[in-house]
């Protein structure tokens, strides 16, 4: 594998991280209020999210977003790559539906050419 190819596996879990991380910047407290209050500070990690809790189609959208950062990249257009994703999410899943065994090929037919006596003047 390429430095520029992810496996499952390794895309499954950048995908898991940018999530925990998006929640902490999302849900994370000022270090500042956390330093001035009274009572002792949690520590500063997030909880585990359960693999439901955020849409697949966010998850993917931000590590776009991450990937690939541009100021071109306004609310619209990534509102139009999340259909996007959407779609290809709702497409691969029927897909994936279709239960398939090791029998099933696509049905090509196969024909050698063999050229006609007129065409072939060897003699």
């Amino acid at each position: 594998m390429t430095d520029r190819e992810l496996s499952r596996r390794q895309f499954g879990k950048q995908a898991a991280t940018t999530a925990v991380l998006g929640s902490l910047v999302i849900g994370g407290s000022d270090s500042k209020s956390i330093a001035n209050s009274s009572e002792d500070p949690a520590p500063a990690i997030a909880e585990p999210i359960p693999p439901q809790s955020i849409p697949i189609d966010l998850l993917l959208l931000e590590v776009v977003r991450q990937m690939y950062p541009d100021r071109k990249l306004t609310h619209d257009i990534l509102r139009e790559i999340r259909r996007d994703i959407r779609s290809d999410l709702r497409r691969a899943k029927a897909i994936r539906s279709v239960p398939l065994h090791n029998g099933n090929e696509p049905a090509g037919l196969f024909a050698a050419y063999h050229p006609e006596e007129s065409e072939n003047p060897q003699d």
